[in-house]
């Protein structure tokens, strides 16, 4: 489960990526208006890491007093707090789960 992190992050990476092709080309703005493959991307990525990042964080308290090393545990444990402190900063914000077809 130590991979979670890493998913989490490609898929908000791969969501941001596509927000970025459509934002540098105008002509591509009409992607955003109706259910394409572009803006599902965007929605599902974000999506996604919301909800890995969370059971990223569950997971890791769940076996915080199991682990050998505790090094290990205090890291992982802290990677997965700052994914979930952004998944709450997008939430606030209305990125989590963006639906660019009903803007």
């Amino acid at each position: 489960m130590s991979g979670l992190p890493v998913v989490a992050t490609s898929c908000l990476a791969m969501a941001i990526m596509a927000f970025g092709t459509v934002y540098n080309s105008s002509h591509l703005l009409y992607k955003l208006t109706s259910v394409t493959t572009t803006s599902l991307l965007i929605f599902a990525g974000t999506l996604t890491f919301g909800l890995l990042s969370v059971v990223n964080l569950a997971y890791n308290l769940a076996s915080f007093n199991g682990a050998r090393n505790r090094l290990l545990s205090w890291y992982l444990l802290a990677t997965a707090t700052s994914l979930t402190v952004i998944t709450f900063l997008l939430l606030t914000n209305g990125w989590l789960g963006l639906r660019t077809w009903k803007m």
